[in-house]
């Protein structure tokens, strides 16, 4: 059913979108002067109407894209925090248990559970 739906979606999309591109032909220049009209300064060379689309939406997913990573750093950086300290703490673990069981004293010295505090009734 999901990708019934999709394709009901999708597929009008890709027709309207290569229609639209067949439709537009005819090449556009694009300029970022507002005053003179004949001969702008900052114009940019004429392409199609839908390769300057497709560069806008391409443009606009790197911005997107790029903020969404940025957005993520401090995250990224916790889970090398929390990574390292997980390869520190399995180093150590791979110690203990090659130096074998401890028998002197303290809670968890031994493998066994005979040392660990015990909780009484009341």
């Amino acid at each position: 059913m999901k990708k019934l739906f999709s394709r009901l979606i999708w597929i009008p999309l890709l027709v309207a979108a290569i229609l639209f591109a067949l439709a537009n032909k005819q090449l556009v220049a694009l300029s970022f002067d507002p005053f003179p009209v004949e001969k702008p300064f900052l114009a940019t060379p004429a392409l199609p109407l839908w390769s300057w689309l497709i560069l806008a939406f391409l443009v606009g997913y790197l911005v997107g894209a790029g903020a969404l990573w940025v957005s993520g750093r401090d995250k990224r950086r916790q889970a090398g925090a929390v990574k390292q300290e997980l390869k520190k703490l399995r180093k150590e673990k791979k110690i203990a248990e090659a130096s074998g069981p401890q028998t002197s004293g303290g809670a968890g010295a031994g493998t066994g559970g005979e040392n660990l505090p015990v909780l009484k009734a009341s």
